[in-house]
């Protein structure tokens, strides 16, 4: 086979498997512009499972054979793999390499996406890898502004229930409700990836800033998800999953995080309560708290280009993660195979929160 020829090639087959290491090779946008190209796969060994986590959508394993027949090209996830479809390739030494298509995984699920703003919003590409999965979605809006920018996306992830929903009127956050109560019956899971701050509040000093910012900030990004939990749990009738988005700031001080930092904190410390309020009724609640990614958000905080670099300069793997890779990890913890996990607040970020400043 080709995959094994190129295996020889490269020398793999002079490894031991517990030592062996997979050669990443970035792929460039126009090469994974083809939609076949884009369908998640994981490598894994026999032998050890998930052999390298790999961070970053435009990585992934150039293996012509698995192009060849799977019509995509392969691409690490993080978190454990699920999914039905296995091809076993054997190497000229008998390495096993198993090849899993991640597809179904959620068939049958039905949740809400709260938080997408444009196609470079972390909610895009957690709703982009759970409609690859096999769930329904629901996508929420801010306003009518907000509209032509996120409808389109909808569409293309066949969303069936597009509603606004300004998370602090609470009128339109119950409506929203009903209309996935009335038209599912259920509900799965609920992302809620949303954070505001008043400008001037969120470039000035903690010690400094205002009353109403500092309440406006904790409202929309942190007691929005406790709302959106309150009226979730009547329609988890059969447990599920609450996901919010969290950033390293929370734990430590970021410079020109500021404020957000407390209110993260809070964040993080609700996931952790809610989690023990609704365990009992099989609802998980975790947070993701993914590196710094060039989002609508991320826009307001003060030299956030010069935080990128920095975050590439400092991380283990030297790279910047991608909306991709925080929707993969999000994909394995809204599915039943993450059951048993909740209160946790799993970082994505290359690595870069164990480091030292």
């Amino acid at each position: 086979m080709l995959l094994t020829r190129r295996l020889r090639r490269e020398g793999w087959e002079n490894r031991s498997r517990t030592n062996l290491k997979i050669r990443i090779h970035a792929l460039s946008r126009n090469q994974l512009s083809d939609p076949r190209q884009r369908a998640p796969y994981s490598l894994l060994a026999a032998d050890n499972g998930l052999l390298r986590q790999h961070a970053g959508f435009y990585s992934a394993l150039a293996i012509p054979a698995a192009a060849e027949e799977y019509g995509a090209a392969v691409k690490l996830v993080v978190g454990p793999v699920l999914v039905a479809d296995s091809t076993i390739v054997r190497t000229a030494n008998a390495k096993t390499l198993r090849l899993k298509k991640m597809t179904g995984i959620l068939t049958g699920k039905k949740g809400l996406i709260v938080g997408i703003a444009n196609e470079n919003s972390i909610a895009w590409g957690c709703a982009k890898a759970f409609h690859e999965a096999g769930a329904e979605l629901a996508v929420s809006y801010l306003n009518e502004k907000a509209e032509p920018y996120v409808r389109p996306l909808a569409e293309k992830v066949k969303a069936s229930i597009v509603v606004p929903l300004d998370v602090r009127d609470d009128e339109q956050m119950e409506a929203l409700f009903e209309i996935v109560g009335n038209t599912w019956g259920k509900l799965d899971f609920v992302l809620h990836s949303i954070a505001f701050a008043p400008k001037e509040d969120l470039q000035g000093r903690v010690t400094d800033c205002s009353r109403e910012g500092f309440l406006t900030a904790m409202d929309i990004s942190c007691y929005s998800f406790i709302r959106l939990a309150h009226l979730a749990e009547p329609l988890m009738k059969n447990g599920g999953c609450l996901l919010t988005m969290s950033y390293l700031g929370a734990q430590k001080v970021v410079e020109n995080y500021n404020m957000m930092g407390p209110v993260k904190a809070a964040l993080e410390a609700s996931v952790r309560e809610l989690a023990s309020e609704l365990g009992e009724k099989k609802i998980r609640v975790n947070a993701l708290s993914p590196g710094a990614v060039a989002t609508r958000a991320a826009g307001g905080i003060a030299h956030f280009d010069t935080l990128l670099e920095q975050v590439k300069q400092k991380s283990p793997e030297h790279e910047l993660i991608g909306i991709d890779c925080v929707g993969a990890y999000a994909r394995f913890l809204v599915s039943d195979e993450a059951r048993l996990v909740t209160g946790s607040i799993a970082y994505v970020d290359a690595g870069y929160n164990i480091m030292g400043m």
